[in-house]
């Protein structure tokens, strides 16, 4: 309508223009907030990785192929004599413990380690629970955010790497399993035979059925009894230090599987839903605004140092009166009415 009145007139009179008035000033948009801040900085390096993911992508997947064919053909290779070595090791196991369970009948053993052994434990437990409860009690949100994608980053690379290892540590494992079974055999022959329990029971015991065959899983279990965890529920410290076993991929399981648990550990570490990416995020939001002790300090330096100058600017807002210089009242030419 307004277009076709502006023509006719136009036509009618081409000097004269019809304008429409100008829009109404439209309202400035709030500063962005802090939190939305940080969702656009996440969504930002989100793309940023997107990118350099989808880039280094075909290069990542061809390296990850060739290393998990070759570490499959090498697992394929020793996985018979390695199953052989644990069977025949384990029937050696199995008349070990018969042995100490000759000098040590079950109520003998079941007390030596709630005397000794799990007390030791529980400070053990309690030094790592004091240490933890230390380093988070000052540890701001992002902070901690940021050490547990780490974590699981280093988690799920831990676990790509035993399986892509596996054949040479569960090796390494059946090699420990004999040096601990030449080492109880010493000590049964001496004095100090009681120490005997501890090195059987808490690491001979757990890294020998934790790397057992998977077919054997069923036949082979360990006493539920005996288990380390069962006669001292602070055990679980000592596996802290040990990386291997179902935890970490390095078990004697049947090869036709290799593929299958390698592609699954690497696509939950380098997925767009994966660890490492989680990391990357985490780590961004950290570095946009860093809730560490140390910034923390650093800040507080800063803040410090220019704290007089910090004060006196703001006092500046607040301007003098002065009452004996106040506005005088208004003159006027008009004339003064007659009384």
């Amino acid at each position: 309508m307004l277009n076709s009145l502006t023509e006719e007139i136009r036509m009618n009179d081409p000097e004269r223009t019809l304008t429409a008035p100008p829009p109404p000033p439209q309202p400035a948009e709030p500063p962005p907030t802090e939190v939305e801040k940080l969702v656009k900085q996440a969504k930002d390096v989100d793309m940023v990785y997107q990118a350099q993911h989808l880039l280094g992508l075909g290069a990542e997947l061809t390296a990850f192929t060739k290393q998990r064919d070759a570490a499959l053909k090498s697992y394929e290779t020793v996985f018979p004599s390695l199953e052989a070595d644990w069977c025949e090791q384990h029937t050696l196991v199995l008349e070990l413990a018969k042995q100490l369970k000759g000098v040590f009948n079950d109520a003998e053993r079941k007390r030596l380690v709630h005397q000794y052994v799990c007390p030791q434990l529980n400070k053990m437990q309690d030094t790592i629970t004091a240490v933890e409860n230390r380093r988070t009690a000052s540890i701001g949100t992002l902070e901690k955010a940021l050490s547990e994608a780490r974590e699981k980053e280093n988690q799920g690379k831990a676990l790509l790497a035993a399986l892509l290892d596996n054949a040479r540590v569960v090796a390494s494992a059946l090699a420990q399993v004999d040096k601990w079974r030449a080492e109880i055999k010493d000590l049964l022959a001496g004095p100090k035979q009681a120490r005997a329990i501890y090195v059987f029971w808490f690491k001979l015991a757990p890294l020998h059925w934790a790397v057992r065959p998977e077919r054997l899983k069923d036949s082979c279990a360990f006493p539920e009894a005996e288990d380390a965890k069962a006669l001292c529920p602070s055990a679980s410290v000592l596996t802290l230090p040990l990386r291997v076993g179902r935890e970490h991929g390095a078990w004697l399981f049947d090869p036709k599987c290799f593929e299958a648990k390698a592609d699954a550990a690497w696509i939950a570490l380098n997925s767009q839903c994966g660890f490492k990416k989680a990391r990357v995020l985490a780590e961004a939001k950290f570095k946009a605004a860093p809730d560490d002790l140390a910034s923390s300090e650093k800040t507080r330096d800063a803040q410090m140092k220019g704290l007089d100058e910090a004060v006196q600017k703001a006092l500046e807002q607040e301007k003098p009166i002065d009452q004996c210089c106040t506005p005088a009242a208004k003159k006027t030419d008009e004339p003064v009415a007659a009384s």
